[in-house]
Order: C-alpha cells, then structure tokens, then sequence
C-alpha cells in the first residue's frame, strides 16, 4: 500500500494516524482496529479540528477503508459543514514587496565580480521570483537538462517533486534574457554560475553543489537557508 504514496503523500497519512487530540476519537479507543474500521466510526472526530486535517484524514481513510469513502453523502455533509464553520485562512496576511529584494540583488553586480557563494544566493533567488517555483524544484535542476536558447535558457525538470502525479506535464522551467536590466536578470545569472563553478564541479551534474563541505549535491534544505 505504500508504494503507490510518494514521500509527502505518507508523511501526510502517518502524522494523520497518530493518535492525539487533533486525530480520531476512534484511534484512542484500545479496542479499535485501525485496520478495520467501518465509516459510523470514521466520522467520529474531535472537537477543534480543522477543515484541511479533516480533509487529511478522509484521504488517509479512503486509502485504508474504500475509495468510496470521499463520495459518501455523511462525509461529503461534514466536509462541507467543517468549511462553513472553520474555513482556512490565509496563511499570511501581508505580502513582502519583491522590489526591495530586486534591489539588494541588483547591487549584487557584476556576476563575475562577486563571491561564487552570493552568486548561488543571486541565482536561486531569482528563480524563485522568475518561475514561483518551489525550492524543492532548483534543488533537482541538473546540468543536463539546461538548454541555451537564442531569447533564453530552459530548464526540464523529469525528477519527481511534489507537484508530480499521473496525466501531469513535469515542468520546464523558462529564463528570459532581461536586457534592460543584466543586474537582476536570472539567465544571465544563471550563465556566470555555470561558467565559474565548471573548473570546481568535476562530474558533477546537480546545479547546485556545496562549496563549504564534503557534501557534493545539494538538497532544497540548503536552498530554504
């Protein structure tokens, strides 16, 4: 059962089925079968909960009673009477203003001037601001798949991520030339980082490697930081 779940998908299902206060009054009981369960039981939840951990846990009881589960009548009433009384939030109220970053990484030039280390802080930034992509997808880039184009660079992204599922194109990421402005632009940033880490990256075919520690590849840890 497990092998048809992705990491994240059976992290979501573990921390659904460990019993605590924000789980299943039916799981803290010492004569019930977690393996067993009937859908009377499943729509026992505790008071307090929210509607995504509802969500969650219709999803960890479709898996391990029925797919049927989701379209019953009950557990589509409750799912909608959750939304109405605890609908999510959003998760922040405020945005950060993307032009103060632009500017701090605009001073952050000439690329072949400054340290290979802001140079990687440069370049990851602005593909996260370029493409809004998750820091779990820059970790993945490899040199390989990078395709210098006349008016850009693209990037193929075949490794499995978070976003990858069955019928879903995997993602290619695109890098305008910014001519206007060279200083904050993520193609050529993109450029200069590959033509300065090539006489230190060996066979290495991630994008990012550490430049610090034993530890050739890089992992979307190192990216968050």
């Amino acid at each position: 059962m497990k092998l048809h779940l992705k990491n994240g998908g059976t992290s979501v299902h573990r921390d659904v089925w460990i019993p605590s206060q924000r789980t299943f009054r039916l799981l803290q009981h010492p004569r019930c079968d977690n393996m067993k369960l009937h859908l009377k039981n499943a729509l026992q939840f505790d008071q307090g909960i929210g509607y995504s951990t509802i969500c969650s846990a219709r999803s960890a009881l479709s898996l391990l009673i029925s797919p049927e589960v989701g379209e019953d009548a009950k557990v589509k009433r409750l799912i909608k009477g959750v939304f109405n009384l605890r609908a999510p939030a959003p998760k922040y109220n405020s945005t950060w203003d993307p032009g103060l970053v632009l500017q701090y990484l605009g001073s952050l030039y000439p690329n072949n001037v400054i340290s290979i280390q802001l140079l990687s802080v440069k370049l990851i930034t602005l593909l996260a601001l370029v493409t809004a992509h998750r820091l779990q997808t820059f970790s993945v880039i490899q040199i390989t798949n990078i395709e210098h184009k006349a008016d850009g660079i693209e990037i193929k992204i075949p490794a499995r991520i978070k976003t990858s599922s069955i019928g879903n194109c995997q993602p290619a990421l695109f890098l305008p030339f910014f001519v206007d402005k060279p200083e904050v632009c993520a193609a050529s940033a993109l450029e200069m980082y590959l033509s300065r880490t090539k006489p230190i990256r060996g066979t290495l075919d991630k994008l990012f490697r550490n430049l610090c520690s034993d530890v050739e590849s890089l992992g979307k840890d190192w990216a968050e930081k």
